[in-house]
């Protein structure tokens, strides 16, 4: 073989690696995971491959509490995000200590400019595929605006890589510039951001009768339109399953 091809391919198959060892997260699946206490969700053939537990020690009710919540999302959804290598990994910790995020340490993320937050106290993200979700800070207040951390943050990568870009959608767009003002009155975050409002509505949707029904009442087009992502996913399902 010419040395050159050779050196190629090298270099090739080992950048190839590389990124496939940086995009696989770090920890333990929860289908490989033993839990002091039996859970119902933890069943859920998409979750038991969808979630990552940290190796060391982690208040496991809070874990479990997280994992629910993701459970609460239509399982078509899941399927598709599992398909898709969407991955959340609950972690402990400053979220900057995970890998491949250390570059983020003393910069400020979108929406905090205005207070001394850190991406280091940051209780969660969503980068590509991967949602990061901090164990402790599922719900609102606790570093974070959101009625469920995991949820909202999901709803990010879903929105990406299962629905294919949701917040450039035009017809979702004209409903956000109609029901923003009405369901997060003086919330700049969601009002200004297409992206926010939809992981949020997204969140509020799964998290529990109380929100569901708000939104339902305060953004009825956009619980629709979250309605019909529901079933554009079952469509979806029918067909690869065929």
């Amino acid at each position: 073989m010419n040395k050159g091809l050779f050196l190629l391919l090298i270099v090739v198959i080992t950048t190839s690696f590389y990124h496939l060892v940086k995009a696989f997260p770090e920890g333990i699946l929860v289908a490989d995971y033993q839990f002091k206490e039996n859970h119902t969700i933890l069943t859920n053939q998409y979750i038991k491959e969808l979630v990552f537990l940290p190796e060391a020690s982690f208040h496991e009710d809070e874990a479990i509490t997280m994992i629910e919540n993701i459970g609460k999302i239509n399982e078509n959804i899941l399927q598709l995000a599992l398909q898709e290598s969407i991955h959340v990994k609950l972690f402990t910790g400053p979220l900057t200590n995970q890998r491949g995020l250390g570059k983020l340490k003393n910069s400020k993320p979108r929406g905090y400019e205005n207070n001394q937050a850190f991406w280091e106290s940051v209780p969660g993200m969503s980068s590509n595929r991967m949602v990061y979700a901090k164990i402790g800070h599922s719900e609102f207040g606790k570093g974070h605006g959101s009625v469920s951390l995991e949820l909202h943050e999901f709803a990010h990568a879903i929105d990406r890589y299962v629905f294919h870009y949701v917040r450039s959608n035009p017809v979702f767009i004209n409903i956000w510039k109609q029901e923003a003002d009405a369901l997060f009155p003086f919330q700049d975050y969601f009002i200004r951001f297409p992206e926010e409002y939809f992981a949020e509505t997204f969140a509020m949707y799964y998290y529990d009768s109380s929100t569901k029904q708000l939104l339902e009442q305060k953004a009825p087009l956009t619980f629709k339109f979250i309605l019909s992502l529901e079933k554009n996913a079952e469509e979806t399902v029918k067909v690869l399953n065929n």
